[in-house]
């Protein structure tokens, strides 16, 4: 079992501002019982250092989800029963992160090889991802986007395939495919206030997004960790009608969170 974790360093221990945030990834090998961290796999493209520099008191996170694909047109079908494992041979991970102090977070996309992973696990070590980036934008290079995969997981450069937009922040995306579109379905939180949702056939190019959850008529409510559960025995597997839970606090005058209450929308597609 693999658990991708939100680590966070803090610059002026212990207070939690100003923190740079990265994914790690944790294995189990007795069904959940016990995790071991095995290391960070995802870093921002904005340095630790460079982010300091221009936001004193703030945070910088980037959040990752996961999902199995071949390397088809880069990723656009889901994994299936195959002769060989090299055959469906790529974990994806959709990604928050940065490349500038003067950039909106928005999401980006990386990948590592299924049997290289599996191996890193074995001796309980890091699996090396590696971001997609490509300078020239997606329109020209066709169906070569499957190449791109170049820059290192920790810290390397990524090419937006959600976002930026100015003054909306695109973190926490969880990903899953749908079998009833037949398409990758992710939900994401924007600016602490809203839910939304995208499909994809390829995983680099999005629906118009829809927003399930907004709140933000109550300026004193804030949105967190947005994960989406079917109805079936496997809550990963999820078709026409599924749950988005997440959590929802209340922030005090003196700007504290309150404890949070865990929420859901029941989602239908139609």
């Amino acid at each position: 079992m693999l658990q991708i974790y939100h680590g966070e360093y803090w610059y002026d221990y212990p207070k939690g501002l100003p923190a740079y945030g990265g994914s790690g990834l944790a294995v189990s090998f007795d069904e959940g019982t016990t995790f071991a961290k095995v290391g960070q796999i995802l870093a921002p493209s904005l340095s630790r250092e460079d982010f300091l520099a221009t936001n004193p008191s703030g945070g910088l996170w980037i959040d990752a989800s996961m999902t199995e694909a071949d390397a088809e047109r880069g990723g656009n079908k889901v994994l299936r029963t195959r002769s060989s494992p090299r055959d469906v041979s790529f974990y994806y991970f959709i990604f928050s992160d940065r490349s500038s102090a003067n950039q909106g977070n928005y999401l980006g996309l990386g990948r590592v090889d299924k049997v290289d992973m599996s191996e890193a696990l074995a001796h309980c070590k890091a699996p090396v991802l590696h971001k997609y980036f490509n300078p020239e934008g997606l329109a020209s290079t066709g169906t070569g986007e499957d190449g791109n995969f170049t820059e290192p997981g920790l810290g390397g450069r990524s090419t937006p395939i959600i976002g930026p937009e100015i003054g909306i922040y695109f973190v926490q995306p969880f990903l899953v495919y749908n079998y009833y579109l037949h398409k990758y379905v992710l939900s994401y939180m924007a600016n602490q206030d809203r839910i939304v949702l995208q499909t994809s056939d390829d995983l680099f190019r999005w629906s118009v997004p829809t927003v399930v959850v907004d709140i933000r008529q109550e300026e004193d409510q804030r949105l967190f960790y947005p994960s989406m559960v079917g109805f079936d025995r496997d809550p990963v597997q999820t078709g026409k009608e599924f749950f988005v839970y997440y959590l929802q606090h209340t922030l005090s005058a003196a700007g504290s969170l309150t404890a949070p209450r865990l929420q859901r929308v029941e989602i239908t597609i139609r």
